[in-house]
């Protein structure tokens, strides 16, 4: 571990299960909690968002599953 600013940093691992990524070192696994009221266009709308400013940071969509919870 380093310590970045008073922050703890780990370096990132690369495990063998996503070796079939193109870039494994760029998954990104994203959960949300939703509340029961959002509608599904409301869900589909963030969806669209995180995955296109994970675009600006160079991660692929593919890379980025996101799981959501009621």
């Amino acid at each position: 571990m380093t310590v970045i600013s008073g922050w703890w940093y780990m370096k990132p691992i690369v495990f063998n299960i996503w070796a079939h990524l193109a870039q494994p070192e760029y998954f990104t696994l994203i959960s949300i909690d939703c509340f029961v009221a959002r509608s599904l266009e409301t869900k589909r709308k963030l969806y669209q968002q995180i995955i296109e400013s994970l675009g600006k940071l160079g991660i692929p969509p593919h890379c980025c599953p996101i799981v959501c919870f009621k």
